[in-house]
């Protein structure tokens, strides 16, 4: 009898294990295809994470999953001990609509960086929720299920603040083959002169206007800088600013200055129609002249006759 009930046990285990195997292999083929959004990566596209600056801090976000597209995916940052914060005027959250498996899609936030930090790197963390189709047996059609997840980024401080580009201004709009502004304001707070200081400018621009060599600044000394671009091509073009100089300890250093976006139109052209143009009648110019010879003429005749009827006289 007990060994009828010892077999009996060892049966009911081995098919509750049979039963079971098929429903976790379907788990984790479930759990492999809904979708986790994390960070990919992130860049500073304008700016240095300086102490007193702001930054554009641009974050690539990946849906790794490989069926599910993602919905109203939020994107929420906070930093309490580098205290980074918004600039003012945004927000420290944003909303993308959608990602699809395997996607990306990128987000900016405008950021501040404490004048007083002491931090060599500054921590900012992120809360990504996002919400998909729902795949539970039952549920409602159109249902949506939410989801979230963490992550993090750490940005080093700079605090080379020996030279400081304070103000960049570029024009909005222009044509072919126009003069383009770009002008910089720039700063040299060190203790030393910084020297080799050169602006770079990439684009669809001629190549003789694309570098302006500005040279040496003493230090505590500021100055402005204006330069004109040409652009070759027209629509929606990009001019990419870095600037490079030369400090004290004879290191090269080369900061991003951030990419500003140029509406060119086609080269300007002449506009239809005739032009008028007003010019002196050559003709009536040559029959005055030959009116006064003939007059002076007459005038010589006069006065030639007048003296020999005298003289004759």
């Amino acid at each position: 009898m007990q060994k009828r009930n010892a077999l009996m046990l060892f049966m009911a285990f081995y098919m509750a294990l049979f039963l079971t195997l098929p429903c976790l292999a379907q788990r984790e083929v479930m759990a492999a295809k809904m979708p986790v959004v994390t960070i990919e990566s992130y860049t500073l596209s304008k700016g240095d994470f300086s102490p007193g600056t702001s930054s554009t801090v641009t974050l690539t976000l990946k849906n790794t999953g490989a069926k599910y597209t993602v919905d109203s995916v939020v994107v929420t940052y906070s930093s309490m001990e580098a205290q980074i914060s918004p600039v003012y005027g945004t927000a420290n959250q944003t909303v993308i609509d959608s990602i699809a498996p395997g996607e990306t899609a990128t987000v900016d936030f405008i950021v501040d960086v404490p004048a007083d930090t002491e931090l060599e790197k500054a921590n900012i963390n992120f809360n990504l929720s996002y919400s998909v189709f729902s795949s539970t047996k039952g549920a409602p059609e159109n249902a949506y299920e939410t989801f979230s997840n963490e992550a993090s980024i750490s940005i080093p401080i700079t605090y080379d603040q020996s030279f400081k580009v304070s103000n960049v201004s570029v024009a909005e709009s222009t044509s072919v083959g126009a003069t383009t502004l770009v002008s910089i304001s720039y700063s040299n707070n060190d203790t030393a002169e910084v020297k080799d200081i050169v602006l770079n400018i990439e684009g669809n621009i001629e190549k003789d206007t694309s570098k302006l060599e500005i040279g040496e600044l003493p230090s505590g000394q500021t100055g402005v800088k204006d330069t004109y671009v040409a652009f070759t091509q027209d629509g929606t073009q990009n001019l990419t600013l870095s600037i490079s100089y030369v400090d004290a300890e004879n290191r090269t250093i080369v900061k991003d200055l951030g990419t500003y976006t140029v509406e060119v139109e086609k080269k300007a052209t002449t506009p239809g129609g005739s032009q008028v143009t007003v010019e002196e009648d050559n003709t009536a110019q040559h029959m005055k002249i030959a009116l006064f010879a003939v007059g002076f003429l007459l005038v010589i005749i006069c006065v030639v006759m007048y003296l020999y009827k005298r003289n004759k006289d």
